[in-house]
């Protein structure tokens, strides 16, 4: 009974004495554990460091100046990345544009200039989209010149601006009338006559031909984009308007709206071309971008 309660007990002990084996690993463990947290403590401390040293000497953003300590990025590419940000935040500050556009600019993917344009095209259009000669005519109350199909032109002070029809009185008879806007062609303000007859030219083939009717369906009439009518304002490009009867206009693009445009003519006085009516658009460094 002895013996066999030795050998039980022997068989007892035996875990304990691989107990205590294993217990010298977990201590070794314990202590690499700790080097290893105290290494990387030290790494931090010197990444931070560093990274201070070169928020001070390269002004660079802490964040920045982290990753350059880290490794991450080298100091050249830190500089260029916080150029680049710079130029990002000033393009979304000076011309508007959202951050995905601002750095597609930046990175070179998109032309700068262009965008720059088509975004002062766009700013100067949205503020005359409504514009219109009948209702400025009419809030003045000012005689008003009309430019009619048939080659005529009329003396009006506009009553009603309407949709698709201007109500005027006809200064010369004093009749009421109402009158399509695809009738009219241009218009100016009556006291500027004499200077817009005197800048104004013909057309020798458009001339030539009978009186024209007006277009009456869009995709029959001459196309004039928004994008290049408001390239040339932008840019004061001087440019020549024919009208379908042959009136030519030249001078400089003053605003644009949905159906109308406003040329400073050489002589200094406004002349309101609609669109509709529009036979030619040209000018001498103008190149056609429709």
């Amino acid at each position: 009974m002895n013996d066999k309660q030795g050998t039980k007990g022997g068989a007892q002990g035996a875990p304990g004495a691989a107990g205590k084996g294993k217990g010298a690993p977990v201590k070794a463990t314990l202590k690499e554990t700790l080097k290893e947290e105290a290494e990387r403590a030290a790494k931090a401390a010197e990444i931070e460091k560093r990274a201070q040293e070169m928020v001070k000497s390269h002004g660079l953003p802490e964040e920045l100046a982290r990753q350059v300590a880290s490794g991450q990025i080298d100091l050249n590419g830190a500089i260029m990345k916080l150029a680049m940000q710079d130029e990002i935040n000033l393009l979304m500050t000076q011309h508007k544009f959202n951050r995905a556009l601002a750095t597609q600019i930046a990175l070179g993917h998109i032309n700068r200039e262009d965008m720059i344009l088509k975004q002062q095209v766009f700013d100067r259009i949205k503020k005359t989209r409504h514009y219109t000669v009948f209702e400025r005519a009419k809030f003045r109350n000012q005689e008003l010149t009309m430019a009619v199909h048939g080659r005529k032109h009329i003396r009006a002070l506009i009553q009603k601006n309407l949709k698709y029809e201007v109500e005027y009185q006809d200064v010369e008879t004093q009749e009421v009338v109402l009158i399509h806007k695809l009738q009219v062609k241009c218009a100016w303000f009556s006291e500027d006559t004499k200077k817009v007859r005197k800048g104004m030219t013909w057309d020798a083939k458009r001339k030539a031909l009978e009186a024209v009717e007006p277009l009456v369906r869009p995709q029959d009439r001459y196309a004039c984009s928004d994008r290049r009518l408001g390239t040339a304002m932008v840019r004061g490009l001087d440019v020549r308007a024919t009208t379908l009867e042959g009136e030519v206009f030249a001078g400089k693009l003053e605003w644009l709206s949905r159906f109308e445009f406003s040329l400073m003519t050489r002589q200094g006085v406004e002349v309101v071309v609609l669109r509709h009516a529009l036979g030619d658009m040209a000018g001498d460094d103008w190149k056609r971008k429709d």
